[in-house]
């Protein structure tokens, strides 16, 4: 099988092998790792909370999740320079393959075609690496709990998407989705309501549905639905918030001529070495040693490669974050009032979109014809000029929009906000109103 591979390219180099149970942590790592992080983001009271944060670091170091996420990054990054600079073929060899060869083969993706950052190759994405290639939805996310089954929960789908959000934070306009895309795909895929994220595999989704077709006089036959519908969801409102206004695909309509938008060759990241996991669990001891490599090293920034060129990531400890947004969201007292990223965002939206208003009154007056149109909700962002008279950023907002209402409030009363209520622009009083009146 290997011959038959290596002979599908055009100068019939050596295939390079890469063996994953040796290079990433296994899936019950994964879900020993997500079981500590769960414990540390989920605090039973504001005194656990505050006593946790005065060892924060450590802690968060100690879970180990994220030496997960820089292992798979590590490895993604290696395999795309052999694809990119070698020119190799590249085989990711795995037990059954359908677990950290999905992670490393799609986050490949992401750092090589730039087609695979927008939503609809984003969406290509999953559903070719991922669900149709056959990744265990049901015993991963442990949809079905079974007593004569031995439990195979890992969280591998998180730790995929925690890889992207890490590439979106460090290239942030090389991207058309935002981090509230990510976290709805996830909140998405731990709900037993689609086909997309329901089955262990193709052949199972599909009997699924054939029966489900068979059944479609029974009213009490569920319909299996995919996950990418969003309007089943959402409104068209709330769905601009999956849409990144740092995007340079974006940006490209009003700066044409920007160096940013040709091609960019980025040098290689010589800590993407491929030792083994066992060997790079001494995170702590190696930090300084790697920090210290990477600083003489050109990596690709915000700053400096095009929305369509390749990422090569930062993957040691210094350059990784904890998802925030997606782990900490239904902490009250974690939350900033008026800052963090959504704050970030509401002002970035706000200048999209009067960018987007003086770009077409430019080309209303070089055509010599009046702007007849109402072009400020034709930029795609959430927060546009019209945003009703009086709002404030700092006064609605919390660093866990759009996921959990502002105010000091109990963590038995947070069950989120529907993404309407933020519409409504609601302040802390008229929201504590709201809720004292028992409406929504």
């Amino acid at each position: 099988m290997l011959r038959a591979i290596e002979s599908t390219h055009p100068e019939r180099t050596k295939a390079s092998v890469i063996d994953l149970a040796r290079l990433c942590p296994s899936p019950k790592y994964i879900q020993v790792a997500y079981y500590k992080l769960r414990d540390l983001c989920m605090p039973a009271s504001a005194e656990d909370f505050w006593a946790a944060d005065q060892k924060w670091y450590s802690l968060l170091d100690g879970t180990k999740w994220l030496q997960c996420v820089s292992a798979c990054l590590s490895v993604s990054s290696a395999v795309a320079e052999r694809i990119a600079g070698s020119r190799q073929t590249v085989v990711l060899r795995e037990y059954d393959g359908r677990d950290l060869s999905c992670v490393v083969a799609s986050v490949v993706q992401l750092i090589l075609d730039c087609h695979t950052r927008t939503l609809v190759g984003f969406q290509a994405l999953v559903q070719r690496e991922w669900v149709v290639c056959g990744h265990r939805f049901t015993d991963r996310l442990h949809h079905v709990h079974a007593k004569d089954k031995d439990n195979e929960e890992s969280p591998v789908f998180l730790l995929f998407l925690d890889c992207v959000w890490q590439l979106l934070q460090q290239f942030p306009s090389c991207f058309e989705f935002t981090e509230t895309y990510l976290t709805t795909l996830w909140d998405s895929a731990r709900v037993p309501l689609f086909a997309t994220f329901l089955f262990n595999s193709e052949r199972d989704r599909y009997v699924a549905c054939m029966d489900a077709k068979r059944d479609k006089n029974d009213n009490t036959s569920p319909t299996l639905m995919p996950v990418w519908d969003w309007s089943l969801q959402f409104s068209d409102q709330d769905r601009l918030l999956f849409n990144n206004p740092l995007y340079g695909g974006k940006l490209a309509e009003y700066f044409p001529e920007h160096p940013s938008n040709g091609p960019t060759v980025v040098p290689p990241n010589p800590t993407n070495t491929l030792g083994s996991f066992k060997s790079r669990n001494k995170w702590k001891s190696k930090k300084k040693k790697q920090a210290g490599a990477s600083a003489q090293v050109s990596f690709a920034t915000p700053s400096t490669p095009s929305f369509n060129g390749p990422l090569f990531p930062i993957n040691i400890g210094a350059g990784l974050k904890l998802w925030t947004q997606c782990y900490m969201r239904w902490i009250p007292w974690a939350h900033t009032v008026g800052g963090g990223p959504p704050s970030e965002y509401f002002h970035q939206c706000l200048l999209v979109d009067e960018l987007h208003i003086l770009n077409m009154k430019i080309h209303s007056l070089e055509m010599s014809k009046p702007d007849e149109h109402n072009t400020s909700r034709e930029s795609g962002m959430f927060f546009t000029f019209e945003s009703p008279r009086g709002f404030d950023a700092n006064d609605s907002l919390t660093s866990a929009f759009p996921y959990s209402p502002i105010g000091s409030m109990d963590r038995k009363s947070i069950v989120g906000t529907p993404l309407f209520s933020f519409l409504r622009r609601m302040s802390v009083s008229s929201y504590n109103g709201a809720a004292a009146n028992g409406d929504d």
